[in-house]
């Protein structure tokens, strides 16, 4: 169906016109409104409404209400034959808007109610906008179906978890590629998506079916990526300009923009329960408070709207500011049902009901946030061709070598951008090093850059763990030349054998090494080469230097990724090198990791457990999560925290420290009782500080901060001093948490840069006979 704008005055007065898709009239309804009424300022106005009401009327109830009267003075008569035609999942109706009442664009239209209370959009009415009724010529496909998504977060952006939306629509591309043999293209930009990057992608031959843009967005504009990290708004001109090449294949356009209030510092804050969340109440009566953030009305439906006249495609933008969370689930629903051949106003309905459900604390208006725009918007249907050809072994890869790729990771943005510059074809770098104290999430760094380059720009990948501490590298270099050759699936190079001759390895071997990394694109990546190195950072092998002279010295595409606590000498000032030291995350990307792992999270939806996820992470420090080590881990951390409450005043020891900790949440932690307290608490949630440096562990069932630390995708290393090593992506970082401490969770205390730990001294064990000794334990991070 078809509702027409006519006789267009005002926002308060005009006319519907309700008529089938062959333009046979159904019904109209002439629209007056009353401007001075409080309803029609909800009207024009949600968002402020919904904020300024709040202390009063809860938000569910204030949309209900201000349903039926949209339902009653909007639609009038036009409800019934609406009602008569609607059919779930949805049933799209195009709204044509003329140049002049742009303005509708902006009004909830979907909270409208029918005479029975039920809303437009709960019975399968789903809205889509478009400007006067042309006709869109075909789209031209391929072989199969293209996927561009780029995630751009400029570096002084606040943080959005991107990253877990990007992983999880690879996941779900490769699930469907594989199950349902569908021919599917994915192409993710990330960590530098620049303009002129965009805008080379872009222009490719083979055009683009869908084109996802994710990140921040701002007064009209989007945000992408100067070169080095910063922000480039584009706006509605330019933007139109950068997509015009892909037009002619383009049928979809999802303008994912997530503004930022709900992952800033200062809400941050409020999520643990260090600060208040305004009172709207609180304002001064004469004037309306200034609406959350999180709800503030945004122009992306005014720029879908444009584009997709621009470009004649369906655009899916945001009306609202949604939080990262609620947005990845919505993408990730919309793409499965997508491609499960549901029509695009069904597809939505059906990702709406599962994100709402999903997501921990969805905003009152996350419901009505996705809006449809374009002609092509109520029909659009993707139909990915089956993929053809026969089954082959891949020869390289990196499922052949390298661990999976981390399921979380969160921050790092600036040594990631950096690093893919590095990894660039035009780049001077031969090289990349992270480096940075045990378990800060280095291995991590090297998995996140391999499978972000895993498409498009090398033919060969190949990855070695270096010996661990205290064991015989005598070998060393035989296995790393051995793993070259296994994992490329050339063993006919014979890197191995002159290994038993320094001179004929270094003048038969390494020059035909070189030759092979200047014929082909080879990334390399060589894992904990601390254990390589002398107490002066030299190499303990001097066969070592010259191996990594050759891998810097050639003049091809290959490109190698070094990870080590310390830098070698020989590369710490070498301009072929981009070296990367990796630190603790700050305090709202802490509390952003926290959210997105499955126990944790459940801590942030009752006030009564904020006390326990402050306490949380001020043990981690960190490590801004852990793993729960068994099913009940987070109920037994609840009630161990309130029996510390009920009994503290009684309590001797650990058990009185923990508890003045808990009672007196961030107030209570000095730089005196910082120390002593933080293994108190750790020893009253049996998470025990692992010796050397690992961070938290988990023994058994001990607590929620347990084994998690590293494998979240930390890719740190769980060993102190000569302690064994566990493998990348298993050890005790959090992904991209320091080891140390959560650079952050200082923001628990105001004023503080950091909460430096040193060893402690846990209190004496006394047994029968009334002695006791103390073990020395070193903190996390040391």
């Amino acid at each position: 169906m078809r509702l027409k704008v006519t006789d267009w005055v005002d926002g308060t007065r005009w006319r519907w016109q309700l008529e089938e898709q062959d333009g046979r009239f159904v019904a109209d309804h002439t629209v007056r409104l009353d401007p001075k009424s409080r309803e029609y300022q909800g009207f024009c106005d949600l968002a402020r409404y919904v904020d300024y009401h709040a202390p009063v009327v809860k938000p569910p109830e204030q949309l209900q209400q201000l349903g039926a009267w949209i339902g009653e003075q909007v639609f009038g008569g036009l409800r019934t034959a609406l009602r008569e035609r609607a059919q779930l999942p949805a049933e799209a109706v195009q709204v044509l808007v003329p140049e002049a009442a742009q303005v509708l664009l902006e009004r909830p239209f979907e909270i409208a109610c029918f005479a029975d209370g039920k809303r437009f959009d709960a019975v399968g009415v789903r809205l889509a906008y478009q400007a006067e009724a042309a006709v869109s010529a075909a789209k031209s496909s391929g072989p199969d179906l293209r996927l561009l998504a780029v995630f751009s977060l400029p570096v002084r952006a606040n943080p959005l978890n991107l990253r877990r939306e990007r992983y999880q629509l690879q996941q779900l591309v490769r699930r469907l590629q594989q199950t349902g043999g569908l021919a599917v293209e994915l192409r993710v930009l990330q960590y530098g998506a620049t303009r002129q990057t965009l805008s080379d992608t872009l222009q490719e031959a083979d055009g683009w079916d869908v084109v996802h843009l994710s990140g921040h967005g701002q007064r009209g504009e989007l945000l992408l990526e100067t070169d080095d990290g910063g922000e480039d708004p584009i706006d509605t001109q330019s933007l139109g300009e950068l997509l015009e090449p892909a037009r002619a294949r383009l049928k979809l356009l999802l303008l994912d923009a997530c503004y930022s209030g709900a992952a800033s510092h200062a809400a941050a804050r409020v999520q643990v329960g260090l600060d208040a969340v305004r009172d709207a109440g609180t304002e001064a009566a004469a004037a309306p408070a200034a609406p959350a953030i999180e709800t503030q009305a945004t122009p992306l439906p005014s720029l879908g709207h444009a584009l997709a006249g621009q470009l004649d495609c369906a655009v899916l933008a945001m009306r609202y500011p949604v939080g990262d969370g609620f947005a990845t689930e919505l993408m990730l629903a919309l793409y499965e049902k997508l491609l499960a051949k549901h029509p695009l106003p069904a597809a939505l309905h059906l990702a709406l009901q599962r994100a709402l459900k999903q997501d921990l604390a969805p905003s009152a208006l996350a419901g009505l946030t996705p809006v449809l725009l374009g002609a092509r918007a109520g029909t659009l249907q993707l139909a990915a061709p089956q993929r053809t050809g026969p089954i082959t072994l891949p020869t390289t890869g990196l499922r052949i070598g390298f661990e999976k790729q981390p399921e979380r990771f969160v921050g790092r943005l600036q040594p990631m951008l950096r690093a893919s510059q590095a990894l660039a074809p035009h780049s001077l770098r031969r090289a990349v090093l992270f480096h940075g104290m045990p378990g800060a999430g280095k291995s991590a760094c090297a998995l996140e850059l391999a499978y972000r380059h895993e498409l498009g720009r090398f033919s060969g990948y190949v990855w070695y763990q270096a010996p661990e501490a205290g064991s015989d590298i005598a070998s060393a270099l035989y296995n790393l030349m051995h793993e070259i050759q296994r994992q490329l699936n050339a063993p006919e190079l014979g890197l191995t054998t002159a290994l038993d001759d320094p001179k004929r390895f270094s003048h038969y071997t390494l020059p035909r090494l070189r030759a092979l990394l200047e014929e082909r694109a080879l990334l390399l990546v060589l894992d904990n080469l601390e254990t390589l190195l002398t107490d002066s950072d030299q190499w303990r092998i001097p066969l070592w230097g010259e191996m990594l002279h050759t891998l810097l010295a050639h003049q091809g595409l290959s490109r190698v990724v070094l990870t080590s606590r310390r830098v070698p000498a020989a590369l710490a000032h070498d301009e072929r090198v981009q070296v990367e030291p990796i630190h603790a995350l700050s305090f709202a990307e802490s509390v952003l990791l926290a959210r997105e792992l499955p126990r944790l999270r459940t801590l942030f939806a009752a006030e009564a457990d904020h006390a326990l996820l402050r306490q949380t992470l001020r043990v981690v420090q960190g490590h801004a999560a852990a793993r729960a080590g068994s099913r009940g881990a987070v109920g037994r951390q609840r009630r161990a925290a309130r029996r510390l409450l009920r009994r503290g005043r009684h309590a001797r020891g650990p058990e009185q420290a923990a508890a003045r900790a808990v009672r007196a949440g961030p107030a209570g932690l000095d730089r005196r009782r910082a120390r002593p307290a933080n293994a108190h608490r750790a020893a009253a949630l049996r998470l025990p500080v692992q010796a050397g440096g690992g961070g938290p562990r988990a023994r058994g069932g001990a607590g929620q901060l347990g084994r998690h630390a590293c494998a979240a995708g930390g890719g740190g290393r769980g060993r102190g001093g000569g302690a064994g090593r566990t493998r990348a992506g298993a050890g005790t970082g959090a992904e991209g948490v320091a080891g140390g401490r959560v650079g952050g969770c200082d923001a628990l205390r105001p004023g503080r840069s950091a909460v430096h730990t040193r060893p402690l001294r846990h209190p004496p064990r006394r047994g029968r006979g009334g002695t006791g000794r103390c073990r020395r334990r070193t903190a996390a991070g040391h």
